[in-house]
């Protein structure tokens, strides 16, 4: 989506000078594992409008693999309006219903974006995509159903967002995708939608091999249903909190894909969480490899 950011001040209402950047949790998870230097792609679509034109050039500027977008007629391109002020809850305002992402249709991933699903090393996934509309779903259960034929993990988070849809909604789509994912990346609150317990025991009973639990300033933890490893949150001076928990995947994804064990995925997560939420915006606080490591190594403030 094109986000318009409030200026720091007034919020929504009363505020009137915006800064356009670009949203979404499956691209902010893309251009944080591009940041980190490894090969990602988006599939999806935009508006032939002047925000697409903007959404795909800063995507292709993170260096994401934009050759799966696809320009279309059929809707806008997707709007989010939001502030982030420091003294008082973020208000956020989505403008996607009949949106070109919206549209999608399982036609989309035809030809190369098939064989970049079934080449790919993770395919990762979220609930939002299923709620937008019943092809975006169908289109979503198809890219799962190319990945888990070619033995490509599936990654899931959730990303529960009760504007697009409510509580009835939220558990039919989970429970329709928990038993195709691998990996699970949920936040404590997303759970909560299909489960009153422990929401790794939910995913865990469903088939997940690995599920990792966002559960804000309580940290994260991961487990197998064997072995749990927890990770505290890092310090950090929080300018923007919209945006962590995709950053948090980006981060952990990136881990896994070197071969990182649990503690160490945990720690990189939490650090690229932490670096995120210090620039306003999804996108600009997002680190690149070099930035991770000096963070991780407690490194000079400033490098001269």
């Amino acid at each position: 989506m094109a986000l318009f950011l409030a200026a720091p001040g007034p919020g929504l209402g009363t505020g009137t000078s915006f800064e356009l950047q670009c949203a979404g949790a499956e691209a902010t998870v893309a251009v944080g594992l591009s940041r980190l230097g490894h090969a990602a792609a988006y599939v999806g679509r935009l508006g032939t409008d002047p925000l697409g034109a903007q959404v795909l050039r800063l995507l292709r500027g993170y260096g994401v693999d934009v050759s799966g977008v696809r320009l279309v007629t059929d809707g806008p391109t997707g709007v989010l309006v939001r502030d982030a002020p420091r003294d008082r809850p973020v208000s956020v305002q989505y403008y996607r219903a009949g949106s070109a992402a919206s549209t999608l249709q399982p036609d989309d991933l035809r030809g190369s974006v098939a064989e970049a699903i079934r080449a790919a090393r993770m395919l990762h996934v979220t609930g939002i995509t299923a709620v937008l509309s019943r092809t975006a779903r169908a289109t979503l259960l198809e890219a799962i159903a190319l990945a888990r034929a070619a033995g490509v993990p599936v990654c899931l988070d959730p990303n529960v967002r009760s504007t697009l849809a409510g509580p009835d909604s939220w558990r039919e789509v989970l429970n329709e995708l928990a038993p195709l994912a691998d990996v699970v990346l949920t936040g404590a609150d997303d759970a909560e939608v299909v489960t009153a317990g422990d929401p790794a025991a939910w995913f865990l009973e469903r088939g997940a091999r690995t599920v990792v639990v966002k559960d804000g300033v309580r940290g994260a933890y991961e487990t197998d249903g064997i072995h749990t490893v927890r990770q505290s949150v890092r310090p950090t001076v929080a300018l923007d909190p919209v945006g962590a928990g995709d950053a948090f995947a980006a981060g952990w994804i990136g881990a896994w894909l070197r071969g990182l064990a649990p503690e160490e995925r945990l720690r990189e997560a939490s650090a690229v969480a932490s670096l995120c939420v210090g620039a306003r915006g999804d996108l600009p606080g997002l680190p690149n490899a070099e930035m991770l490591h000096r963070v991780l190594n407690n490194e000079e403030d400033v490098a001269r």
